[in-house]
């Protein structure tokens, strides 16, 4: 049996840093707490003031600690931002005794990753393998144990900003705690709010926060494409208080209460402002259905240049809770489309949030580390612990 041991899972966004505290031990990761912090000191998805952002990471790991009635000072970490970027590798190895082992992986995924063009100032943060081939036969899955003269891999790579992904590691030992795992905030919404069989259908996965939209899509379950947009929440927010000269404060406030994603859906009604003037809902409506539309948009366009065809996208994000979120997706994309959280047992108070999907995704994804000492030979929820080992 495991012994069981507490993380904290954190998200540092631009408006909110949420924090869970997670026990692991057999089985599914056990939440214990959950709290969240005004963020300060993050900018779409970096470091922007370190002791800001320290303060931020300790506020909300500490409350989430405190809900727990625990002490940990073990942090897995979203990491987010415009540097994030993903290319595909390939590369190939001959098994030592016409037998594939895990040696014979472990050398094919290195020389993928030896072999990418990554430039200097950056460093790998996720090695994600997709299909394999055995002298030249397609679509192995898990090739340990078969015969073979050769082992070819097809993986994706995430890299990251050396810089960005220091600083995020000194923010975290400024507020006390140890860095574990960083961990792609989009991966780690897809992780929580998809299954398998919709992975292997081909999802997209659209996480809009407060200054960043990650987004990550699958295909025949593997990752095919990650990426962020800066572009996100806070931009919604800005467009309504220039559009109806009024308070950011209250912009969000306006947001939240009255507006939707698609003007449509809103009924023929005014609203009254904080002056007293009163603006016909629909106009809200169409400010922040012109800039959700832009977003979605701009993904929807990268996946098509991947040639991809979305069989689902899910939302997740702060920005998903607007009304008709799901529906605009589903216009844009012309497929079904969901507002996503944590599926499964756990599925009561923030793990049914959208909001926190990239932590519960952390939760579970650490819950799949347990005993995971080598790289996967398939699938993505285990492709991250020895790579960073290995190219820092």
């Amino acid at each position: 049996m495991a012994r069981e041991r507490t993380i904290i899972a954190l998200d540092p966004g631009t408006t909110k840093t949420c924090a869970l505290a997670v026990r692991l031990g057999e089985g599914a990761p056990h939440i214990i707490g959950a709290a969240r912090a005004v963020s300060a000191g993050f900018r779409r998805g970096i470091v922007a003031d370190l002791k800001s952002a320290a303060s931020t990471i300790a506020e909300a790991a500490g409350r989430a600690c405190r809900a727990a009635g625990v002490r940990c000072d073990r942090a897995w970490l979203a990491v987010s931002g415009e540097h994030i970027q993903g290319l595909p590798a390939h590369a190939e190895t001959r098994p030592a005794d016409a037998e594939v082992r895990q040696r014979d992986l472990d050398a094919c995924l290195r020389r993928a990753v030896e072999g990418a063009r990554i430039s200097a100032g950056r460093e790998v943060l996720h090695v994600l393998p997709g299909e394999f081939s055995l002298d030249g036969q397609q679509g192995i899955a898990s090739p340990l144990g078969m015969a073979a003269r050769e082992v070819q891999v097809d993986a994706y790579l995430v890299t990251a900003s050396s810089t960005a992904l220091d600083n995020l590691e000194r923010c975290v030992e400024s507020a006390g705690l140890v860095m574990e795992q960083e961990v792609l905030a989009g991966l780690a919404a897809a992780w929580a709010s998809t299954d398998e069989a919709e992975r292997r259908a081909g999802a997209v996965v659209i996480d809009i926060g407060g200054g960043i939209t990650d987004f990550i899509a699958f295909r025949d379950g593997k990752v095919a494409l990650a990426g962020c947009l800066a572009i996100a929440g806070a931009h919604v927010t800005r467009d309504v208080a220039l559009g109806l000269h009024v308070a950011l404060g209250e912009a969000e406030r306006l947001k939240r209460e009255h507006a939707a994603a698609l003007a449509r859906m809103v009924p023929a009604s005014d609203i009254r402002l904080a002056s007293g003037e009163r603006v016909a809902r629909w106009f809200l409506a169409e400010i922040v259905e012109a800039r959700m539309r832009e977003i979605l948009e701009l993904v929807r366009d990268q996946v098509q240049q991947t040639r991809l065809a979305p069989a689902l996208v899910v939302l997740t994000g702060g920005e998903s809770h607007l009304a008709g979120s799901a529906e605009l997706a589903r216009e844009l994309f012309d497929c079904p489309a969901r507002v996503g959280w944590a599926a499964g047992p756990q599925t009561v108070g923030v793990a049914r949030d959208p909001a926190w999907a990239v932590v519960m995704g952390i939760a579970r994804y650490a819950a799949e580390q347990r005993g995971a000492p080598h790289p996967p030979s398939g699938g993505f929820p285990q492709a991250l612990r020895w790579v960073r080992e290995w190219f820092k």
